[in-house]
């Protein structure tokens, strides 16, 4: 092929074109519920002891010891926990060793394998999870507390009403 026809075929056909115009907006924040702020544990990652964070969590690596948040634990698919769990809320995808409470809710999915006693008032195993322990639907540890405080004023009341008598 000529240095010519070589020069025209990596020309520009149409130069006049008017430019193409794209409306930007700003980014939408995310729904309620959806991890704003979140820790993340990589799969090349082992940590012994005691974690407690104040933002979601997401452990795709192996923890020992205690896991403590106030808001949602997901164990990924290659998450590998042997540990005590408290949480508002913990998602199963990988492996659990050892008991949970959940204020909110527990959730195995098919992929999850839990071996300990779960407290949660909500609880979710799908099929073909793994489970293998108790489980203890209570209520909330707030809820829990101020029945014990509401027994204990009833208790108190009943005492001062007998010591009138």
């Amino acid at each position: 092929m000529p240095a010519s026809e070589r020069s025209q075929m990596f020309k520009k056909k149409d130069e006049h074109k008017e430019p193409l115009m794209v409306e930007v907006s700003q980014p939408s924040k995310p729904s309620p519920g959806i991890m704003e702020e979140r820790t993340l544990i990589g799969k090349g990652v082992l940590i012994k002891g005691e974690i407690i964070s104040e933002e979601d969590m997401i452990i795709e690596g192996r923890v020992e010891g205690k896991i403590e948040t106030k808001k949602t634990l997901i164990v990924g698919k290659n998450g590998n926990i042997q540990a005590e769990i408290k949480a508002n809320e913990v998602r199963i995808m990988g492996r659990v060793t050892g008991d949970i409470y959940a204020s909110t809710r527990i959730e195995i999915v098919p992929s999850g394998a839990h071996y300990g006693n779960i407290f949660s008032p909500r609880v979710a195993i799908s099929e073909g999870a793994i489970f293998k322990g108790n489980i203890d639907m209570q209520k909330s540890e707030k809820d829990t507390h101020k029945g014990e405080e509401k027994k204990g004023k009833e208790t108190g009341d009943k005492e001062k009403e007998a010591e009138k008598v």
